[in-house]
């Protein structure tokens, strides 16, 4: 099965993308976005919580029609 991102989150200044990403039966992950680069995929919440830091607080959610828009 083909990755599939089910939503998204991002900073008010579009920096940071979190997309939470679905890889197969139960299997949701997160990806982390800064930029147009890709900073790590498949981890656990903790590890987006660790690189994002205070930025995290900033998150808001992306819009359907938005997604991967960046």
């Amino acid at each position: 099965m083909d990755p599939v991102v089910e939503s998204e989150l991002r900073t008010p200044d579009g920096y940071w993308r979190v997309q939470v990403v679905r890889y197969g039966p139960g299997q949701r992950w997160y990806r982390v976005i800064h930029a147009t680069t890709q900073v790590a995929d498949r981890v656990p919440l903790a590890t987006v919580q660790r690189i994002l830091g205070d930025a995290m607080a900033t998150l808001e959610p992306v819009q359907e029609g938005e997604l991967g828009a960046g």
